[in-house]
């Protein structure tokens, strides 16, 4: 009877350790599965932020290749017009907000669209307007910070 009784002790630890067993290998193909399937979603989201990427650049050099040309073209009709600095590249802007304008008397006759060169070496501003390929007006820089009005150097007819 003790024998019986140990026999049935055995077959219950090898079934309890059996069920133990196959849970545990259930829980870890779900976790398998499971890791799998975010590691799937981890490639392709990868996958995705690599072509986004991919594509911001793309975007970003065409539109530093067009900025570059368009400011070789606005440097071209303006020098056309004016003799501008040939050692330095100007920074260039365009009027956007007239209302943070007010008040500038370089700036009286600006109007949305214009565009503005400054060469801060040269020590020169130019607004020009591209719609009428004309010099709206020109100073030297430092004019800018006093409360004097800038020369209009611009001939008059």
């Amino acid at each position: 009877m003790i024998e019986q009784s140990q026999n049935n002790i055995s077959r219950k630890v090898i079934i309890i350790f059996s069920v133990v067993l196959i849970v545990a290998l259930a829980v870890a193909v779900c976790e398998a599965f499971f890791l799998h399937s975010v590691n799937t979603k981890l490639v392709n989201t990868n996958e995705s932020l690599i072509n986004t990427q991919q594509q911001l650049q793309t975007l970003q050099n065409n539109f530093s290749t067009e900025a570059a040309l368009e400011g070789k073209d606005l440097i071209s009709k303006v020098g056309g017009l004016i003799t501008l600095p040939t050692n330095e590249e100007p920074t260039i802007a365009t009027v956007a907000d007239l209302s943070k304008l007010q008040g500038q008397i370089f700036f009286a006759n600006a109007q949305l669209g214009d565009k503005i060169l400054m060469y801060t070496n040269a020590n020169k501003i130019i607004l020009y307007r591209p719609s009428t390929n004309k010099i709206i007006n020109n100073a030297a820089l430092d004019t800018m910070n006093n409360a004097s009005a800038p020369t209009n150097t611009v001939p008059k007819k």
